[in-house]
């Protein structure tokens, strides 16, 4: 994460430690507040001083999940080569090999986040709650936000040609975003549908979410569910080969799995009224969402139409939800 490039001009006066070097909007006061309770660097940025070119920084995009991270030094707003390492929950040493030789920073985070902080996560990343992540890196922060807005963000170009956007992302927990126009709809720690997963599809029963509770949309369909779904199972991959396999009681596990998840996408879209639903993470595959727009129609409004795409950027897409952010 070392080489040059995403050169965006930085003041002179910005000292490492300081979410959005010290514009106002960034600490959480003004306009530049975005939805999820990001803090933002200011409009400086990238211009001109006394009609010098200001000395230039490469910026690294670090999308910091519950076990993995990955990263990209971002070029005109646009990720390169991702990297994705594990790391097992012990996350503040693979953040900082991430960004080392980076000059800033732009971050997204599981929970929720306020003025540049994580400010509730329970069950992941250990001593991040509060934690000045700029003075732990020793680098500028430009931008910290909740991960299923940066995701969303990036996820939602699948669907460019629609208005709002409904975005899920199947992994260790489940995380939800509602874009429209490509920005995050809403403002706040609680802004952009970020509160999605925690919605009650079913009874209070069964497998938990990563804060505990049961019923909930997250519950019901986290990888982890997913895989406990399917007999046999030990991954997201076997789960899958397991289906494709034909096993009788895979099928049935999958198909009940599927049966959940569409609750849980009829949610969304009757309380959200997307154009379209873009669904991605570790468990989402092309199988999983075949013939599932049909079965989710039955369960909306009447003539209500929202289309069902699969995320097409993977690892990538929060990372240049990232991009598209700064």
């Amino acid at each position: 994460m070392g080489s040059a490039g995403g050169a965006v001009g930085l003041r002179g006066a910005d000292r490492p430690g300081r979410v959005g070097h010290g514009d106002a909007a960034a600490r959480g006061a003004g306009p530049g507040r975005a939805a999820g309770g990001a803090a933002r660097a200011g409009p400086h940025l990238g211009r001109r001083r006394h009609g010098r070119a200001r000395a230039h920084v490469t910026i690294v995009a670090v999308d910091l999940g519950g076990t993995r991270l990955k990263s990209a030094v971002l070029t005109g707003g646009v990720p390169g080569p991702v990297t994705a390492v594990a790391h097992g929950g012990d996350w503040l040493p693979a953040l900082r090999v991430a960004v080392s030789g980076a000059s800033a920073v732009a971050l997204c985070v599981p929970g929720v986040v306020s003025s540049g902080r994580v400010v509730s996560l329970p069950g992941k990343l250990p001593g991040i709650e509060n934690a000045d992540l700029a003075e732990l890196l020793g680098l500028p922060v430009l931008l910290v936000v909740n991960d299923a807005i940066a995701y969303g963000v990036g996820a939602a170009t699948a669907c460019s040609e629609h208005g709002r956007v409904v975005v899920v992302t199947l992994g260790t927990g489940v995380g939800c975003a509602v874009v429209e126009d490509g920005r995050p709809l809403g403002r706040g720690p609680l802004g952009g549908g970020v509160l999605g997963g925690q919605i009650v599809i079913g009874e209070q029963s069964g497998p938990i979410d990563t804060s505990g509770a049961q019923g909930t949309f997250e519950a019901r369909c986290r990888a982890d569910s997913l895989v406990a779904s399917v007999p046999g199972a030990v991954d997201v991959a076997s789960a899958y080969a397991l289906v494709a396999a034909g096993n009788p009681d895979a099928v049935q596990g999958f198909s009940d799995y599927r049966s959940w998840l569409v609750r849980g996408l009829a949610a969304l879209c009757l309380a959200h009224a997307p154009d379209c639903a873009v669904v991605g993470g570790g468990a989402a595959r092309a199988e999983l969402l075949d013939g599932l727009e049909h079965e989710l129609r039955a369960h909306l409004w009447h003539g209500q139409s929202v289309v069902l795409r699969l995320d097409e950027l993977g690892d990538a897409a929060a990372l240049h939800g990232l991009g598209l952010l700064l």
